[in-house]
């Protein structure tokens, strides 16, 4: 039986969202351009479940106004 610690789940936590954040950047820049720097902390700074709406708003985003709407 595999137990994993907190910390141990803190960590991969933090880890697949720092993941999800740098994809969420790459399509960006692929879809609209060069990211602007604030852009670029926003994301690097946002929480799991801000990720999760932005990347799921990318699919249907037209501007990057559209990636970030609530």
């Amino acid at each position: 039986m595999s137990y994993v610690l907190v910390a141990e789940r803190l960590g991969m936590e933090k880890g697949r969202a720092e993941g999800q954040a740098e994809l969420l950047l790459l399509q960006i820049e692929r879809r609209f351009g060069p990211v602007a720097k604030a852009v670029t902390q926003r994301v690097r700074r946002a929480q799991a479940k801000d990720l999760e709406a932005w990347s799921l708003n990318f699919v249907d985003a037209t501007t990057l106004d559209d990636v970030f709407r609530d």
